[in-house]
């Protein structure tokens, strides 16, 4: 663990070990999840488990539930107190120790309550996993690209002239404090001993997860590493496609304007719409297609992508029938991004190769075409492309789908409402004609009569 930059890879061995040493019946990382422009309250949410204890990933424990949330704070000084010179820096973060959880009526349980101690043991490091930290990597001068400022003089009469330095600026990268704790109990053996988990027991389990924070950033700065070095390789790939997104563009509207001009004169409004939307959801459609590999690349990210490029992914994922769980936190509404890129399988791209967006479909409050609009709204096609044309691809098929189920809905409706005057109509002239029979037959009655 000491020297790991894969810790994602040794977890479970790790937290199986420490379980071993803490004689306790399960072992769990749990992580606070806080979001400064959110104004959802933070969770924790659990995201390593040792063997056998699977059932608590993803599991979350919400804002004022259970005891773990305090884990973090450290006492302060009674109010009007000064604290002393040696009490001026952070204090260590101490584990929270509950010798019975049965007689506490705040303790939250996963299963049914059990008889067991508790220990949580806190820890707090910097991760390099965020948006921020990614840009700076990829701004980040190279060594090839650094010159001194004297070599920068002197070759200012000669462009391009200049002495490199060995190395670029120590680059720092604007990390985010990410705060943790790991937790034991004896739980699954229904016992608790009259001491809970003993002193010395507790001190080497801290020095364990003490050192959990250097590898977890350690990790973490391996990841962005290879997650930049993935994307300036998208970027380039990108320039290609988006040359050949142009082309593509122009021979899509030129099919388009002749399309449209072999329909009848006669053409309504509703189905020129139809029509048109049909043609290009099928471009789109081809379009993913022959993006599927730049689409898919985004499964591997392990930092979310920015809010536009999750506002497609959410939005198509909807559109395809996925539910909101299968992209959001549990019991939150914030996206879950590890599940989310999951879902960027083969079966993603055969569900937009076989989508009808003209069938009537029961669709979610979410999934609606108005809530998919919505979703949809502040995104910027040119932006997009620019990022990744294969996720502008997903744009415009999802755009294009909307368009056609909703031309298709007025369509269906429009076609029951002529079908409902024609009943009625029909009904009418039926009556009628019974009238004029009756009428008939009475003046036939009469006649025979005189």
């Amino acid at each position: 663990m000491v020297h790991s930059t894969n810790f994602e890879s040794i977890a479970v061995k790790v937290l199986d070990t420490m379980k071993r040493i803490a004689g306790a019946g399960s072992c769990y990382i749990g992580k606070l999840v806080k979001d400064e422009v959110d104004e959802e309250q933070p969770f924790i949410k659990y995201i390593q488990a040792s063997s056998g204890d699977e059932f608590m990933l993803d599991k979350i424990l919400a804002a004022g539930e259970g005891v773990s949330h305090g884990v973090w704070t450290t006492e302060e000084p009674e109010e009007g107190e000064e604290p002393e010179e040696a009490e001026t820096e952070q204090k260590p973060l101490r584990p929270l120790h509950i010798k019975n959880v049965l007689r506490r009526a705040d303790i939250r349980y996963f299963k049914v309550p059990s008889l067991g101690s508790y220990l949580a043991c806190p820890f707090v490091y910097d991760s390099a996993l965020n948006q921020i930290c990614v840009a700076a990597q990829l701004a980040a001068p190279k060594p090839e690209d650094v010159l001194t400022r004297d070599a920068v003089i002197e070759g200012e009469e000669e462009e391009g002239v200049g002495e490199k330095e060995d190395a670029p600026p120590l680059l720092v990268l604007p990390k985010k404090t990410t705060q943790l704790y790991v937790a034991f109990d004896t739980l699954a053996d229904n016992a608790a001993s009259p001491e809970g988990f003993g002193s010395n027991v507790q001190e080497t389990l801290q020095s364990w997860v003490d050192a959990l924070g250097p590898a977890m950033d350690r990790s973490d700065e391996e990841a962005l590493k290879k997650e930049c070095a993935t994307l300036m390789a998208a970027a380039s790939a990108n320039e290609a496609a988006l040359a050949a997104l142009r082309e593509t563009e122009e021979a899509v509207k030129q099919a388009l304007d002749e399309k449209i001009a072999e329909l009848p004169e006669d053409t309504n409004e509703e189905a020129r719409e139809l029509a048109m939307g049909r043609h290009q959801l099928v471009a789109a459609s081809n379009e993913v297609s022959a993006m599927q590999e730049a689409i898919s690349a985004f499964s591997s990210h392990r930092v979310q992508p920015r809010l536009q490029v999750i506002k497609i992914f959410k939005a198509v994922l909807y559109l395809l029938g996925y539910t909101n769980t299968s992209v959001l936190q549990t019991g939150s509404k914030k996206i879950d991004w590890p599940k989310m890129r999951q879902l960027l399988n083969a079966v993603f791209f055969q569900n937009i190769a076989g989508f009808d967006a003209e069938i009537e479909r029961q669709a979610a409050s979410y999934a609606t075409s108005a809530a998919l609009r919505e979703l949809l709204e502040g995104v910027v096609a040119d932006e997009i492309n620019a990022e990744s044309v294969g996720v502008g691809a997903l744009y415009r098929f999802c755009t294009f789908a909307i368009q056609v189920g909703d031309a298709a809905a007025i369509k269906r409706k429009k076609e029951i409402e002529e079908a409902a005057l024609k009943a009625a109509a029909e009904a009418e002239a039926k009556v009628a004609e019974e009238v004029a029979a009756e009428a008939a037959a009475e003046e036939e009655g009469e006649e025979e009569a005189e």
